[in-house]
């Protein structure tokens, strides 16, 4: 008789016979059984996180955000449990990438190995910024940046052919977008490209004096990256996410934070 589980293929004889001769096989089987299953889907998980405001942050010790929420709900939704980490973004990413964490916070499809939603729960509108006395209206393309400072956070999944263009002056990668936004705000860039929900909430939290230069170039759909290992949890992850997008809880997440919800922004900002 053939046996397929979760890790392995066996073939295996059972009948009263081969039970009688080799009852140590059969336990060693029984236990490789037991293996598997842990193997497939574990009890809890862990993730790390970086500190972006308003998405994700930390509050006396403790994981907070409207990332955090989200991913939080949808968790609790699938009966997964999940236990947080604080770190820089290059370093949650990395220790990601090593498995030595099994989630990634905000990750999307540009992170290698992983499992994600392609349309995720989060979103990341990107828009360039610039100072309040820029002769820049709105945006029209990266070549009225031609032989200009532009910054950038360095890690973030930015669209290829922003990377790729060569026409900026310099392009300057930060550790973070409060740098970034500091960095344009005292001179030292003429554009930074940030994104319409953490840099309106960093300056507007640090006075700063500048404007987002519409329209917004791209959403990236941002998600809660799986390990590969962890197929069954992101399956029921996946599940979980459809279920509340199409019952409106997602949406009064967002609505609760951002004053819009979910579909709205999608509306106003998608292609």
């Amino acid at each position: 008789m053939s046996y397929t589980l979760a890790c392995f293929s066996i073939y295996l004889p059972f009948n009263e016979n081969f039970i009688h001769m080799h009852p140590r096989l059969l336990l060693y089987v029984l236990l490789m059984v037991a293996s598997c299953s842990v193997i497939g889907k574990s009890n809890s998980l862990s993730a790390c996180y970086a500190d972006w405001p308003p998405y994700s942050y930390q509050v006396d010790g403790k994981p907070a955000g409207i990332s955090i929420e989200i991913y939080n709900a949808i968790l609790q939704r699938a009966n997964i449990k999940v236990s947080y980490s604080k770190m820089p973004w290059a370093r949650c990413k990395a220790e990601f990438l090593a498995g030595k964490v099994d989630l990634l916070v905000d990750g999307d499809v540009s992170i290698p190995n992983s499992l994600h939603i392609e349309r995720g729960p989060v979103l990341w509108i990107l828009i360039f910024w610039v100072h309040q006395d820029s002769q820049f209206g709105d945006f029209k393309g990266y070549v009225q940046f031609e032989n200009q400072s532009v910054g950038y956070v360095r890690d973030y999944g930015y669209p290829k052919d922003f990377i790729e263009y060569q026409g900026f002056g310099e392009k300057y990668d930060v550790l973070d977008d409060l740098q970034g936004l500091k960095m344009l705000a005292k001179g030292r860039l003429q554009a930074f490209f940030g994104d319409v929900i953490s840099s309106t909430f960093l300056v507007n939290r640090h006075q700063l004096k500048l404007s987002a230069l519409g329209p917004a170039m791209k959403i990236r759909f941002l998600t809660l990256s799986f390990g590969k290992q962890h197929l069954a949890q992101h399956t029921d992850f996946r599940r979980a996410f459809m279920n509340m997008l199409n019952d409106g809880s997602i949406d009064g997440i967002y609505q609760k934070h951002l004053g819009m919800t979910y579909h709205e922004l999608l509306e106003k900002y998608d292609d």
